[in-house]
């Protein structure tokens, strides 16, 4: 505006130094509700005002302070930036983070963003595209579809346009700062040569110096130049340390690893060591010393214009990664070919060709390395999934050329900047195979452009590498180099055979996973790397998995195999965060060997206690109950002298001893159960959450609970359940009984020790079977035994009224008294005696008790023997020994089903042992390990599900359903790939059958067509001369001879036909 306009501003702006903090809140609060009116319609302001002043933080409010005092809003392009920033700011800052993309990306966002991307000042497009960023971090897919939907309702023409014409600005851009960089390189390094030369005293060392800078080539003075110049570039000359390092080969690399060094020294050529003395022995330390003001500042200068372009490079590829996130497919093709635009834009080709001057225009260093690392992200991003047309352009475009450049380039980076380029580099290679269909040219394309030495020496490098994440490099490699050795044919089995031969292959076979994913009708092999958890999986935990798991039918198992394998990701999560503290990781590393001590323990003190003895006056008292049926005593009379026997300990050597291990029991027992608190009760209440989140599940026919979900506490599951689901279990209640006993046999008698001889019952799972013979129909078997004690009841009412008398024990003790006493006889004289209760009633005396007496007798014997000893002692243990067959044939069944068919895909042994020696075996340990499945699931968890691949995204849906279409069931690669040639051959045979059959109908149509013209030409004929008979112009007679002659053809000789008989009713 005019003079007194700025004056007036610039009093405005005085004043509003001096307000207060509230002053500028409101101010701020009105700001934001005329921005929210002048982008949204006057129903949505409202909303976006508020999530703009919810944003107003303090130094939100110092930005507005500075915008205010300078005068800046009579200035659009700074007033735009400032929306758009504070909207970005609100997502930030937001709570929910989700909604609020959502509601802002709804209310006007997307057209913000889109339209402001094409404005001129960069400031402004890069606000935008943090706007954009903010609005779909996460790979929102709502706000994915809103911009797809912006884009098709409205013209996006010149929004493509503009990406088009950023990237290869960009580019160009780039270009032009290293050209420059390049010019002031040399001119500093000549000067810092000549500098340093100048002050060396002797004269033999200044002309050895210009004799090797007169000798150098222009590509070395580059080199030494840009060490100097750059500080974010490692020096790479070939002097001191950093030569002796790079000579060493892969062996003598080995003992690198123990040394202190090994951490800051890299893997790849292109890594020196960092050590300070082997800087100053290059001397480059001396040049960068003699660097003057005006060339520090020269470089600074430099620095300062790479850096906002590298920015900004970065902001627009992370845009429009995130468009892509989430493997959207339909935003994937569009960003490459837009269908509904006069003019299509292929970005994917402009961001490789960004990649591709990067790389080859020398242009990777500390400063553009994050440039280098997005773009290998967003073209990762556009072709996951997979998305095969962007797949195939990569490939067209020669993309692995580039990254064969990438592979094999020494860049002079940082030791972790080094490993992020090439893990971005190796992730987009993996990329190109997701979803190769059999029979695939992208192997054999990628592996003419790819060196595969080149990544074996990364790999082997990465293997002798203590930097951090330098396995997952080696890892990428690994699985790089098999997925071009399985779909390359002839040359990628060479390329396989040499990667065995490596040393590092050891090492990355041990730390990675692979397994078989069925998608649609492709089957496709995935390798991860083994997290460190699995470390904590017992033998013990699988050996409970293999034979609990059903195995009913195929879909039952892996069903069943995905509930249980929750518990098992849970356990070793659990063993993994309790491992972390001492007292835990002391507990469990030694648990085994309590439990051997405490045996042991256990086993001498029943030693020693075979050598007390029973005082004399228990012996005569036990004898005098017999003879005289006295009443028994106190039990703390008949063992008060016992006890007296280890009363005195140092009286005996047996009661030193039995003190002694008496002691050790108790310890070791009571670590028994502190082990067992800490690390099976969490896990045991987790096992109750799952069963019941389970049936659940099944009875409201919905996926109510997630895989892993973590949200146990809304099971609706009662203190008193779940204490009653853990008193169930036996473990819980053996290890009390140890603990209870143990204590008991210290103060109260030494034979309590002996109940922790049942460990051999947890130790064996033999005896277990046992004990779960008589467990598993206990239902049953209780009912059984109710009944017979009912039926024993009955008999006992007969033998009370009516031969009472006949229960003695001798001739002045009876044992029928009364009802009961009668009854508790006939239970435990009628199921002893091998005869039934007979035997114990007085003989059948005819003389004494009368015929009819003796007679009812004899039939009450032979009944109650019949009945009880015979039919129901029988069928209590015909249901034990039921038991143990189905128990026996059940395990026999499922130790035949892991020896002979695979749990995943249910092939059976014979198909693979078919194809090559042991090939069953290498089946289920490599290509359908049900452990790398499960190891696959706990590598689901820890990764970020942004950064998931297509396949894995697909594997965690699928879970999250519990849907096991992704386990290859009734298939398997191997056996794909050794039928693949033989299918070619039956496809031959069957098409040159074919076309035999396709030609001989050829001819027989062609011989009936020409039949039936024929004989259409015969009827037309005979159709005229009717006619022509019809109107008078043919005599029959005529006619008649004609057609016999002439139209008719003459019939074929017939057999002569028999006469026919006649019959009652005529002539046949």
């Amino acid at each position: 505006g005019s003079g007194s306009d700025s004056k007036a501003g610039a009093r405005v702006a005085d004043r509003l130094r001096r307000l207060r903090v509230e002053v500028v809140e409101r101010a701020f609060r009105a700001f934001c509700d005329a921005v929210a009116v002048a982008l949204c319609p006057e129903n949505e302001s409202a909303s976006l005002a508020a999530l703009m002043r919810a944003h107003a933080s303090r130094s939100l409010l110092g930005t507005l302070g500075l915008f205010l005092r300078n005068r800046l809003l009579r200035e659009e392009v700074s007033l735009k930036e400032f929306c758009v920033r504070a909207l970005s700011g609100a997502i930030e800052d937001a709570e929910d983070m989700e909604s609020t993309q959502e509601r802002i990306a709804r209310l006007g966002g997307v057209e913000i963003c889109t339209s402001l991307t094409q404005e001129r000042e960069q400031r402004v497009v890069q606000a935008s595209l943090q706007l954009g960023i903010a609005m779909l971090e996460g790979g929102h897919e709502v706000v994915q579809g809103l911009f797809y939907q912006h884009w098709q309702e409205r013209s996006a023409q010149s929004f493509f346009r503009t990406m088009r014409h950023q990237l290869r600005q960009l580019r160009a851009r780039l270009e032009q700062i290293d050209a420059a960089y390049d010019q002031q390189a040399w001119a500093i390094s000549s000067r810092m040569r000549r500098r340093t030369a100048e002050r060396k005293s002797s004269s033999a060392d200044v002309l050895r110096r210009a004799a090797s800078g007169a000798a150098s080539t222009v590509g070395s003075r580059r080199k030494q130049a840009s060490s100097v110049f750059s500080p974010f570039k490692r020096l790479s000359g070939s002097s001191g340390a950093g030569a002796t390092e790079r000579q060493m080969s892969s062996s003598d690399a080995r003992p690198l690893l123990a040394s202190e060094n090994s951490a800051a020294s890299g893997f790849g050529e292109s890594f020196v060591s960092v050590d300070p003395k082997a800087r100053e022995s290059s001397g480059d330390i001396e040049m960068m010393a003699s660097e003057s003001a005006e060339e520090r500042m020269d470089r600074q200068r430099f620095f300062g214009e790479m850096l906002p372009v590298v920015e900004y490079g970065i902001a627009l590829l992370r845009f429009l990664q995130l468009l892509c996130e989430g493997h959207n497919t339909k935003m994937q093709n569009f960003l490459r070919v837009q269908d509904t635009l006069v003019e299509t834009h292929d970005l994917l080709s402009d961001i490789l060709a960004l990649l591709n001057a990067l790389v080859r225009s020398s242009l990777v260093s500390e400063a553009t390395v994050g440039l280098v690392v997005q773009t290998c992200a967003t073209l990762t991003e556009m072709a996951q999934g997979p998305c095969r047309e962007n797949q195939a352009a990569l490939i067209q475009n020669k993309g692995a050329l580039t990254l064969n450049a990438v592979l094999r380039g020494d860049f002079g980076l940082q030791p972790s900047s080094t490993v992020a380029l090439l893990d971005a580099a190796l992730e987009l290679l993996l990329s190109l195979f997701e979803g190769a269909l059999p029979g695939s040219l992208a192997p054999k394309l990628v592996l003419q452009e790819l060196n595969p030495g080149a990544v074996m020496d990364v790999m082997d490098r990465a293997a002798w590498s203590a930097l951090p994440g330098s396995d997952m490099v080696g890892f990428k490699c690994y699985a790089l180099l098999h997925h071009i050795g399985e779909g390359a044919g002839p040359p990628g089995l060479r390329v396989l055979k040499r990667l065995h031969e490596r040393q590092s292959f050891e090492h990355f076979s041990r730390i990675a996973g692979s397994i078989e994913v069925a998608r649609g009708r492709n089957i496709e092999r995935v390798f991860f790397p083994i997290p460190d958890v699995c470390e904590n999986l017992r033998d013990q935990s699988k050996e409970d998995l293999l034979w609990a798991v059903n195995r009913m039918t195929p879909k039952e198992s892996l069903t069943d195999f995905l509930f249980r394998a929750d518990t098992l990701v849970h356990e070793m999560e659990y063993r993994d965060r309790m491992s972390k503290r001492p007292a835990y990781a002391f507990l469990t590393r030694h648990a085994m060997r309590w439990r051997n001590w405490s045996v042991v323990c256990s086993a001498i003190i029943v030693f020693v206690t075979f050598f007390i003895e029973a005082p004399e006056d228990l012996a005569a008292l036990h004898g005098s109950i017999i003879a005289n049926n006295t009443t028994r005593p106190e039990r703390s009379d008949i063992y008060d002298d016992i006890r007296g026997e280890w009363d005195c300990y140092t009286c005996d050597l047996k009661n030193v001893l039995l003190l002694i291990f008496g002691v050790l029991q108790v310890i070791f027992c009571a670590l028994m159960g502190l082990e067992f608190i800490v690390s099976s009760i969490p896990l045991l209440q987790h096992q109750y959450r799952i069963d019941t989140a389970r049936r659940e599940e099944l009875a409201k026919s919905q996926a109510a609970f997630r895989f892993a979900s973590g949200k146990e506490d809304q099971l609706k599951a009662t203190r008193l359940a779940e204490f009653v689901y853990l008193g169930r279990n036996f473990l819980i209640w053996y290890h009390i009984g140890v603990v209870v006993c143990a204590v008991l046999g210290l103060v109260e008698n030494p034979f309590f020790y002996s109940f922790n001889l049942l460990e051999v019952i947890v130790r064996s799972k033999d005896l277990r079977n046992v004990i779960f013979a008589v467990t598993k129909n206990g239902k049953q078997l209780g009912l059984t035994i109710i009944l017979l004690l009912v039926v024993i009841y009955y008999f006992t009412i007969f033998g009370f009224l009516y031969y009472r008398d006949l229960y003695v024990i001798d001739d002045s003790i009876f044992d029928c008294d009364n009802m009961f006493m009668c009854f508790i006889s006939s239970i435990s004289y009628g199921l002893r005696s091998s005869g039934g209760l007979g035997d114990h009633l007085l003989p059948v005396d005819f003389g004494r008790l009368g015929y009819a007496s003796a007679l009812s007798l004899s039939v009450f014997n032979i009944v109650f023997f019949f009945i009880v000893v015979v039919i129901f002692l029988n069928l209590v243990l015909g249901i034990i020994i039921d038991t143990f067959a189905q128990l026996r044939a059940r395990n026999q069944s499922i130790s035949d089903d892991m020896r002979n068919r695979c749990f995943i895909c249910w092939i059976q042994r014979s198909k693979f042992d078919d194809l090559k020696p042991d090939g069953f075996e290498i089946h289920i340990k490599h290509e359908h390990s049900m452990w790398h499945y499960l190891f696959f699931f706990v590598y689901l968890r820890q990764k970020d599900k942004t950064e998931y691949t297509g396949l894995e995204s697909y594997v965690d849906e699928c879970v999250e359903r519990r849907d096991v279409s992704f386990f290859p069931l009734h298939a398997s690669k191997a056996l794909l790939e050794s039928s693949l040639l033989d299918d070619e051959v039956k496809v031959e045979d069957v098409r040159d059958e074919i076309v035999d059959m396709s030609r001989s109908q050829n001819a027989a149509l062609g011989a009936i067509s020409g039949k039936l013209e024929s004989l259409a030409g015969t009827v037309a004929g005979l159709q005229a001369k009717l006619h022509a008979f019809e109107r008078g112009e043919v005599s029959p007679r005529t006619t008649s001879a004609h057609l016999s002659r002439d139209s008719i053809p003459s019939p074929s000789p017939q057999p002569r036909a028999v006469p026919a008989q006649r019959t009652d009713r005529g002539t046949a």
